[in-house]
């Protein structure tokens, strides 16, 4: 309906307005035939994203425009490794809006998600030669994980290992997790509450699936095992998100703030958890790491320079400018759009 668009809404103009890689875009909309009746255009450039790329804009019904300036044509971002004791360092020399990287399982290869002119796609770096590979080029997509072989990437894509594990939303249980059998494709419920369960990750046997929660009031580190449907355990104590296994299955790690914990685990002759230790400090675009699966690297995006926001652009009267560069056709307040 509108390419490339997240966050969009309903303008009483008769537009849908969208945003599209840090700015606004427009399209006449027929609200009563659920239709898109003209071309998408750009119509504002230089909206700051925030955590999650929720766009800092909001317009009123009698048209008046607020968003918080950012900057314009993209943002470039550097792809960092750190080790065990936070030694970091550069890993890709080129610069660009990346996100979400993921070695495959020899760690030869970073794949990882690039927003290019409004659009995000796979691509492959192979980290021998530093080259970049564009692997989707249709729709959006992103999200890529390696199949255990490394031969092959899922991803998510808004075009038409053995389980594949997601979370669903439902409206009677919030955020639920989910697995997909890859052999059969039928779906079933991994944990169904009325909390939000959310970034379920595989322990590297396969057994367990440590996940986050808001079970307690905030988001904490669960972990629990795959086939079995008793209580889960929570490992973290005084929050944490994106759940990461060592490659041996004995330590797990999540992000507190910017700050990495690590957790000792055992699970035989039952489960159990050591208490949570720092081991360092690090900003990340969004908080998320990855880790590889042999030499126990951890790699990011590098967090993104900031400022201080201190004042908001207040335009009035801004339906006048979106109708003159999208028409749509449609009378407000006895003037026609």
């Amino acid at each position: 309906m509108l390419e490339g668009g997240t966050y969009a809404r309903y303008s009483p103009t008769g537009h849908l307005v969208a945003a599209w890689s840090g700015g606004l875009l427009g399209v006449p909309f027929d609200l009563s035939k659920l239709e898109v009746t003209g071309p998408t255009i750009p119509v504002l450039e230089g909206i700051l994203l925030g955590s999650g790329y929720i766009p800092n804009y909001t317009f009123s019904e009698d048209g008046l425009l607020v968003f918080v300036q950012g900057a314009t044509g993209g943002v470039e971002r550097r792809i960092m490794t750190a080790n065990l004791q936070g030694g970091s360092q550069l890993l890709l020399a080129k610069q660009e809006e990346f996100s979400e990287p993921q070695f495959s399982p020899d760690e030869s290869q970073l794949a990882l998600t690039i927003e290019k002119n409004g659009s995000s796609n796979i691509w492959i770096s192979n980290l021998n030669d530093g080259r970049l590979r564009q692997l989707t080029f249709d729709g959006n997509n992103s999200h890529p994980i390696w199949t255990p072989d490394g031969k092959n990437l899922t991803y998510v894509s808004d075009r038409d290992g053995s389980v594949l594990a997601y979370h669903e939303e439902h409206p009677d249980s919030s955020l639920d997790i989910w697995l997909l059998k890859m052999n059969d494709r039928k779906p079933e419920p991994f944990l169904q509450t009325r909390f939000n369960e959310r970034q379920a990750t595989f322990s590297p046997n396969g057994l367990w699936i440590a996940f986050v929660s808001d079970q307690s009031g905030q988001d904490e580190i669960h972990v629990r095992a795959v086939h079995d449907k008793g209580e889960s355990t929570k490992v973290s104590s005084a929050g944490g998100k994106w759940p990461m296994w060592h490659p041996s299955g004995q330590q797990l790690y999540y992000r507190f703030g910017d700050k990495l914990m690590a957790v000792a685990i055992t699970t035989k002759p039952e489960f159990s958890a050591a208490q949570a230790r720092e081991l360092f400090s690090v900003r990340t675009r969004g908080g998320q790491m990855n880790i590889s699966p042999k030499s126990a690297r951890f790699v990011f995006v590098d967090a993104d320079i900031t400022h201080d926001v201190n004042h908001l652009n207040v335009v009035l009267n801004w339906f006048e400018e979106l109708n003159s560069k999208v028409p749509s056709g449609k009378r407000f307040f006895g003037i026609k759009f």
